[in-house]
């Protein structure tokens, strides 16, 4: 059977390639490895082929022969039929992926599905919609990847396979909801699916504060970006439906978010009924929380003054407090102020530069109360309303089409609320609570040993706007095709995106700045923000203010009880991440909860020691149990073994490590680093430097490390 290539491809070398060149590709084929679920005979028919390029253009007059055939702009070799399987491994290895699954489809329809046929398929598809992915057609690329999905399970083979291309439509997610939200047509079939696919992901968090694991691998601080994201992407009446489900969690984010929706939704279709609902949630938030000003703006809006005035009477909210009576002053008549003058325009702009940006339907350039009471359905809806201004008449009174409000003691550590749910009849009764999901394992890094390219991180949301612009991924960058042992264990490369929390770009972190930048500015705290968000009340208030803003999350979450001492130490090492030497605080910091700079480095410099042990002339492989994790440790032991089998090692004058990044990971035990690593390192074949093979440069790697035993160890990692 004929089959797209020809030696100089198998090699990975140009037509002018010297002796030398050959000689060198001939080596770093040999040493890079398939992809783990190749029957043997594959691997050695692969080895074959290998070894056949070498022989003919190693040899001058074969391969002038050779050369000579190869006219045609895209030539064909020969291959028996036992090696096709091996020869369209190759393909997929060198990035030939769409000629390798046109080849695999051509081969299955002559012959039984073969294993090792539908091994080549799968990986084809796995980075077909991984380039798919890099250009940002995300759709094609979750089509991709679920034909490849489909395949496999049909067939009931390759698990590791399985769970590679499941990872990757997991991650993948949040970039598909981002772009099918942005479609114009709200009615769009593609569109309604996003919304389904952002439930899903709520689902399998267990919602905005959840603890469950979508596989996303975003963090609890980056899910709540991606939902401040996803939110402006929303209609003001589909974020209600979605927000008002989840604050039966309980959630009080979502509670919060809901509250906003009705009184948007209220205002803006001239129904009182959505305002005095959002009144009910606000009351539940009130019994821990000081949210008056909210509570004062529902009154008005429902046309009950005196009580929005004792409201303000209550608020703590200085800020909002003097912007009020600051506008109550300029209005004022005959030197008398008014103060529900000055809330009115408090109002309207709150609504105009706070409420109405973040629904996707609602484009309303000045906010008008006189308008809104002026419409008769507003008037008449007022007029018929009971005048009681009793909390639990509130609550009582907000439930539409029988929808309860569930309460819990704990509230998802947010400061627990009420026991019971009022109902519209004035019972109470024990909420239902979302059963709590099994426990999922946070590491999802990939343990597939050398890879031709590594698993795709999520990595931080770059982008997107409300004109329909969404999140793109960070491309794939083609790299070198692999060096031998102990440069990388991977061919190709990964782009980690740049952004990071509180960076000031406008990726997720930034998303909520923009609107609130001035609300910041004017709360500035003397102390770290992240001492102050701790000492309010730690992760709860870093999610609020990341989906509410500050001068909100500030009243909302404040908490009088003590904080805990030991959180002091761990945001002082988190906050200067320095190398630490001293015996205390090397002590202190095996105490820390999370990954941090210092540890990371010592991470990474230890396994840069072990690879020169393992690597060198002693090798040394007892080293790599101290560093690396299974299936690394296997198959770095391998990469030396091979070394010692030829009489070869490596060499490593000089290396130097610099920490780039340091991400945390979805619990305390995971996470990963980013670091800059100089290396110059020397290749030796009996004694004799290999000049060829050889290199001095720097280069850059994601490293993905697991505690245990109270030692970080390396799972993984991936050349950038």
């Amino acid at each position: 059977m004929q089959v797209p290539l020809d030696y100089y491809r198998i090699l990975m070398l140009p037509l002018q390639a010297d002796a030398n060149s050959i000689e060198s590709a001939y080596q770093r084929r040999l040493y890079q490895e398939l992809w783990p679920g190749y029957s043997a005979d594959t691997v050695a028919a692969r080895q074959r082929l290998i070894q056949t390029a070498r022989e003919v253009l190693g040899d001058a007059a074969r391969r002038q022969e050779y050369d000579s055939q190869l006219t045609a702009t895209h030539p064909l070799l020969e291959v028996d039929l036992q090696d096709i399987p091996a020869a369209l491994a190759i393909q997929c290895e060198n990035g030939d992926y769409e000629l390798a699954l046109s080849g695999v489809q051509v081969a299955l329809r002559e012959s039984e599905p073969a294993p090792d046929l539908l091994l080549t398929q799968a990986i084809a598809r796995l980075y077909l919609g991984r380039e798919q992915w890099q250009k940002g057609d995300y759709e094609a690329a979750a089509s991709m990847l679920q034909q490849a999905l489909a395949e496999l399970i049909n067939h009931h083979v390759f698990p590791e396979v399985q769970a590679e291309v499941i990872s990757d439509l997991n991650k993948l997610r949040p970039y598909r909801i981002l772009k099918l939200l942005s479609l114009p047509d709200e009615l769009d079939p593609k569109r309604q699916e996003g919304l389904t696919l952002f439930r899903n992901m709520l689902d399998e968090r267990m919602g905005i504060e959840g603890a469950g694991q979508d596989g996303s691998e975003l963090s609890a601080e980056d899910f709540l970006r991606f939902v401040q994201k996803a939110r402006t992407q929303m209609t003001v009446s589909e974020q209600q439906e979605i927000f008002e489900i989840e604050a039966k969690r309980p959630s009080v984010v979502a509670t919060y978010l809901a509250v906003y929706a009705l009184i948007a939704r209220g205002y803006v279709e001239n129904r009182p009924a959505l305002i005095r609902r959002a009144r009910g949630y606000l009351v539940r938030l009130a019994q821990r929380h000081d949210i008056n000003l909210e509570q004062a703006i529902c009154a008005l809006l429902l046309g009950q003054p005196e009580e929005a005035t004792r409201l303000l009477e209550r608020s703590k909210d200085s800020e909002a407090l003097d912007s009020i009576r600051s506008e109550s002053e300029e209005i004022a008549t005959n030197g008398e102020t008014d103060v529900l003058l000055g809330l009115c325009r408090y109002i309207e702009g709150w609504l105009q530069d706070e409420v109405f940006p973040e629904y996707r339907d609602l484009d309303i350039s000045q906010a008008s109360l006189s308008t809104y009471f002026e419409n008769p359905q507003v008037q008449q809806y007022l007029d018929e309303m009971p005048a009681s201004s009793a909390e639990i008449d509130w609550l009582a009174n907000s439930m539409e089409g029988g929808v309860s409000l569930p309460f819990s003691d704990s509230d998802s550590g947010f400061s627990g609320l009420a026991a019971n749910a009022v109902h519209s009849n004035g019972t109470t009764t024990t909420p239902e609570v979302s059963p709590s999901a099994a426990a999922v394992s946070s590491d999802t890094t990939s343990t597939t040993a050398s890879p031709p390219v590594p698993p795709l991180p999520m990595g931080h949301f770059n982008g997107g706007d409300r004109n329909g612009h969404s999140a793109i991924a960070d491309g794939y960058r083609t790299a070198a095709p692999e060096p031998p042992p102990g440069i990388s264990p991977y061919v190709g490369a990964i782009a980690e995106a740049d952004a990071r929390l509180g960076d000031g770009d406008e990726g997720l972190g930034s998303m909520y700045e923009g609107e609130a930048e001035d609300r910041v500015a004017r709360r500035q705290p003397e102390e770290s923000s992240s001492v102050w968000l701790l000492r309010l009340g730690g992760a709860a208030v870093v999610l609020a203010v990341l989906a509410l803003g500050w001068r909100v999350a500030s009243r909302l979450f404040t908490n009088p009880t003590p904080v805990q001492t030991e959180i002091q130490p761990l945001v002082a090492l988190e906050a200067s991440p320095v190398e630490i030497a001293s015996a205390a605080e090397i002590a202190a910091l095996a105490t820390a909860r999370k990954l941090t700079e210092a540890s990371a480095r010592r991470a990474i410099e230890s396994w840069q020691a072990v690879k020169r042990e393992a690597l060198g002339e002693n090798y040394n492989l007892a080293a790599l149990d101290d560093i690396l994790l299974e299936p690394l440790r296997s198959s770095w032991l391998e990469r030396a073994q091979q070394l010692q089998a030829i009489g070869a090692h490596w060499s490593y004058p000089q290396q130097a490590v610099e920490v780039e990044q340091v991400i945390p990971g979805a619990t305390d035990d995971v996470g990963s680093v980013v670091v800059q690593i100089s290396e110059t390192a020397d290749y030796i074949v009996n004694g004799q430097r290999q000049p060829n093979i050889s290199y001095s440069n720097p280069y850059r790697v994601r490293y993905n490390l697991v505690r245990q035993d109270g030692r970080w160890m390396i799972q993984s990692f991936a050349t950038l």
